[in-house]
């Protein structure tokens, strides 16, 4: 499904990479990255059955690498997987470069 998801993000903008390595030293992946933009974009999943995401030493895993991501200067969009068939990432990306185009 990620393919998928990756056109519609380079329908909207040009540029998106799926699985991009954002870290210099840590192995991080981000579900998806612009890096022109600075966003990511992660799907998380498994969260109405205790999965990984919703778990403690997952979740406090999540915020290392998501905080990091920031420190890094990224925006880190969060979607569940039904956020993310609903396209909601769209509206808030165009959000994001209606915000930047005004500045």
């Amino acid at each position: 499904m990620k393919i998928g998801y990756l056109g519609l993000l380079n329908g909207i903008v040009k540029g998106w990479q799926a699985e991009y390595k954002f870290h210099p030293t840590r192995r991080w992946k981000a579900d998806y990255a612009h890096l022109g933009l600075k966003i990511i974009i992660e799907q998380e999943g498994g969260i109405y059955m205790q999965g990984r995401h919703s778990r403690g030493a997952g979740m406090e895993a999540d915020m290392q690498k998501y905080n990091s991501a920031n420190i890094l200067g990224y925006k880190v969009l969060r979607y569940t997987p039904k956020q993310m068939r609903a396209g909601r990432f769209g509206i808030d990306i165009l959000t994001i470069l209606e915000q930047t185009s005004s500045k």
